[in-house]
């Protein structure tokens, strides 16, 4: 019986002793091959990253709010201020493009019209104004103020005139002469002239034109009549009616 038991002990012990051998060995071994899982992992974790860095990402599709304000920021960006134009008008700008009923009445008319033409303009703008019948002519003044109308002893204010010549083919018609604005403000009077008797002009076609009297102008040039006669006026001409009224705009207080 001793000798059964003390075998039964030997062989306990060796059993245990291969537990033991076993649990060291095998952990040993199922820690390198958890540490070579792990490296192996790793590694592929790597080369998915350098390729995913080497590939060229999808553009991220934007809405069309975001392109708007892409471009309105770009527009910004590249709009260099130094060079930006400057689109408010000067004064003299605002007033020439900003013409009262009588100026606008003295650019709607011009020589190729006739008395009846021009005489429905002047009654479309419902202004008063005085028609009256010379023996070689007429003549419609029209302003803003009834006492200006009359074409002698009239009161100061602005007024557009127009000048007519008797047709010597028809008695019954009548020529367009002359056409002037007066700015009482400015005290400047415009004009253009085309044929008949005008202060110094005398049937003089070759001055016909746009002209400007301030009655204060150093400019002066003369005028020579078909009998030899000269005479020297200070009128301004002027190459169009927009240049006429900016004259007149910039000498205003």
């Amino acid at each position: 019986m001793g000798m059964i038991k003390s075998a039964i002990k030997w062989i306990l012990i060796a059993f245990v002793v291969l537990i033991v051998l076993g649990v060291l060995f095998g952990g040993s071994d199922y820690k390198t091959t958890m540490e070579q899982t792990k490296s192996t992992t790793d590694t592929n974790t790597t080369t998915q990253q350098a390729n995913t860095a080497t590939q060229p990402a999808e553009p991220k599709m934007k809405s069309p709010t975001e392109e708007a304000e892409k471009a309105f920021d770009d527009t910004l960006i590249t709009e260099d201020p130094l060079n930006e134009k400057d689109n408010t008008p000067d004064q003299s700008e605002i007033k020439s493009t900003d013409y009262d009923q009588l100026q606008l009445l003295y650019n709607s008319i011009n020589e190729n019209m006739g008395y009846n033409e021009v005489l429905a303009i002047v009654n479309s703008t419902n202004l008063p104004y005085s028609d009256v019948k010379y023996s070689e002519g007429r003549q419609i003044k029209v302003a803003f103020d009834k006492e200006v109308t009359p074409q002698r002893y009239a009161e100061s204010g602005d007024y557009v005139s127009i000048h007519f010549d008797e047709n010597p083919d028809n008695e019954n018609e009548y020529i367009f002469s002359t056409l002037e604005y007066f700015n009482n403000d400015a005290f400047i009077k415009i004009f253009q002239y085309e044929r008949g008797t005008y202060w110094s002009f005398r049937d003089s076609y070759e001055y016909k034109g746009l002209y400007i009297n301030d009655f204060n102008s150093d400019y002066e040039f003369e005028i020579t009549y078909d009998n030899g006669n000269k005479n020297t006026v200070n009128w301004i001409p002027a190459k169009t009616k927009e240049e006429q009224f900016e004259y007149i705009f910039n000498h205003l207080d």
